[in-house]
């Protein structure tokens, strides 16, 4: 390589829709809250379907893709909850979320939504299991490194993670029309 290429360029004079190797960062391409939330869940999707292609091991991506769904999740939560103390706590904005939910539609979030964000919460409260070898405070990653194996099946998160998706975005538009879509939760 001969000069060190700059991550960030001026767009081609000549970009349109063709340019599919590449992507326009800010500007007039701004990205909202719900929209980084699904691109988080759209790269989870695509290293699980690069997985289940046999093009990659399990074993190689399965931090990244649960920190991908990890930080999906806390996105969206935000996006509905929007707390006033911005941190990586899904404990908190679960509670959040299930509060807004109850008094919001006088119902009650399904167990197969809470339990599995609630076990991300648990076991990666400040959102840092995935990304490094020791979490802060180091209890977390220990609970990792010595309670066993875990298996986490991925193409099963990857189908949970779509229905979960599916009603936070439902519940995102009940908010913004006023109305409540029949079984807005299934």
């Amino acid at each position: 390589m001969k000069v060190p290429m700059k991550i960030f360029q001026e767009p081609p004079p000549n970009l349109d829709e063709t340019w599919t190797h590449g992507a326009v960062l800010g500007g007039m391409c701004g990205f909202s809250d719900q929209n980084i939330a699904d691109s988080y869940f759209l790269a989870g999707d695509t290293l699980v379907a690069a997985l289940l292609s046999g093009n990659e091991r399990g074993q190689d991506l399965v931090n990244p893709i649960m920190f991908l769904y990890r930080h999906g999740i806390e996105l969206y939560l935000k996006v509905i909850v929007q707390p006033v103390d911005r941190n990586h706590s899904l404990g908190s904005l679960l509670e959040g979320f299930c509060k807004h939910v109850r008094e919001q539609y006088q119902q009650k979030v399904p167990v197969w939504l809470t339990r599995p964000i609630t076990e991300l919460a648990t076991f990666d409260p400040g959102s840092d299991l995935f990304r490094y070898e020791k979490t802060f405070p180091p209890k977390y990653s220990q609970r990792i490194q010595n309670g066993g194996e875990f298996w986490i099946d991925l193409k099963a998160i990857s189908e949970t993670m779509k229905h979960i998706r599916k009603a936070f975005r439902r519940v995102i538009i009940a908010d913004a029309t006023g109305e409540i879509p029949p079984s807005y939760m299934a």
